[in-house]
């Protein structure tokens, strides 16, 4: 190397300082949604949520898990993609100005496939990390891609689901048509047997069972519902799409200055999230085992639904902050999103130690409604300690690692950034 040519250039982490608090509320608002959403298939297998083998369908645990879907199913971690295209976005702009490579970037990748991979391993098959670390690898290849290319693509990515879903059912036609017995549909009620047995073993291996009968059934789980993870993959990869157009136009980044854009998105997202999801939760129960209409409508709108949702959260809690409603509130949701990874993870960790064997065993004892109360207590304790956190240090505690495997040691701010009192 020259000796007299300028050292090379490398990104920097985000200062404390140079945080947009608007999106650490928007990330603190997601951890609620995503918890609850979460904690149902924490608390009971997946099948035990809908279809003929659903549990607790009596009006209370009905009208709470219908309150969940419409306002956090398919919008949660939705916006969390979307807030990871916005960290993409800057990334890239400042990639741009300085020259600097994508080293961090990708070794940032590698941390959250890594926490990914541990999640599924020793806490909970749900992990949403590693599809967020391979939807982030699929994103550069749109860095230098014009605002409507994206868009074209965004509108592509939401159709993938319901092609999915389009190829299922064709080959369930053409095996009907190739062989009478499978056509008699015995198959399909044979399948949901089977599903029926393997609920009442899951309920027995984590409620009951060794750390590693816990493990292995976590993995079971996994595996059987892989073929799913390419649904999400879509709606992820188009939400950070999303999250780069808005990072391009800077719109989160000084809210206060863009009263018109925001006031005309939400007319726009608002009655297509009011209709979208209400269809969601209407149809989403009609689904049977083998892929029928009521399945494509409730795919088609929890995909529409859940961005247009998300987008209605960014445009509403932006005014929330801009005009300090509930502000004591607001401080310490905004905090938890300062430490939003290290707030999922630990909802893993406390809820399913609560209901494995090696904690309570609650697993397939306790109903929607009781759980869900459980996951609303474990985030109220964490927003309430992530005010306290930060006025003692600068990151949350996975987030301190993540930082230090994408840029190495770094020497820390002097001081916290001060909160808000």
């Amino acid at each position: 190397m020259n000796l007299f040519s300028p050292p090379p250039v490398i990104l920097r982490p985000t200062a404390p300082s140079e945080r947009f608090p608007l999106l650490d509320l928007l990330r603190g608002t997601a951890l609620l949604g995503i918890a609850l959403v979460n904690v149902q298939m924490m608390s009971a297998p997946v099948g035990a949520f809908q279809g003929e083998l659903r549990l607790w369908a009596d009006p209370l645990n009905a009208t709470v898990q219908a309150v969940v879907r419409f306002f956090f199913e398919s919008t949660a971690f939705v916006l969390f993609s979307l807030l990871f295209g916005v960290g993409f976005g800057r990334l890239m702009q400042r990639r741009a100005e300085t020259g600097a490579g994508t080293g961090p970037y990708w070794r940032r990748l590698g941390a959250l496939g890594g926490l990914g991979i541990l999640h599924i391993t020793f806490l909970w098959f749900g992990d949403v990390l590693l599809l967020y670390a391979i939807a982030g690898v699929l994103l550069l290849a749109f860095r230098t891609c014009r605002e409507r290319t994206l868009w074209i693509w965004i509108g592509g990515l939401l159709v993938v689901p319901m092609m999915l879903l389009l190829g299922a059912f064709g080959l369930i036609q053409l095996a009907s048509a190739m062989d009478e017995e499978f056509a008699s549909g015995a198959w399909a009620a044979e399948e949901q047997q089977w599903m029926a047995i393997e609920n009442q073993e899951l309920v027995l291996s984590y409620s009951q069972g060794s750390f590693g009968e816990v493990m292995e059934a976590r993995l079971d789980e996994y595996l059987d519902t892989v073929w799913e993870l390419p649904f999400f993959g879509a709606l992820i990869l188009a939400a950070m799409l999303l999250g780069l157009i808005l990072a391009r136009r800077g719109v989160l980044e000084k809210p206060e200055r863009h009263d018109e854009f925001f006031r005309r998105l939400l007319w726009i997202v608002l009655p297509i999230a009011v209709v979208g999801k209400g269809v969601y939760v209407a149809s989403v129960n009609r689904m049977g085992f083998v892929p029928d209409a009521a399945a494509f409508i409730a795919l088609g709108s929890s995909a529409v639904g859940g961005m247009a949702m998300a987008l209605v959260y960014v445009c509403l809690l932006r005014l929330v902050w801009l005009r300090g409603w509930a502000s004591r509130l607001v401080v310490h949701v905004a905090a938890a999103g300062r430490m939003a990874l290290t707030h999922y993870l630990g909802q893993s960790l406390i809820a399913t130690t609560l209901f494995y064997s090696y904690g309570l065993g609650w697993y397939g004892r306790i109903q929607t409604w009781q759980a869900m109360a459980l996951m609303i207590v474990i985030y109220a304790l964490q927003i309430a300690v992530s005010p306290w956190w930060f006025r003692r240090f600068s990151f949350g505690p996975l987030e301190a690692l993540v930082r230090r495997v994408s840029y190495g040691r770094a020497r820390p701010p002097a001081l916290p950034p001060p909160l808000p009192q």
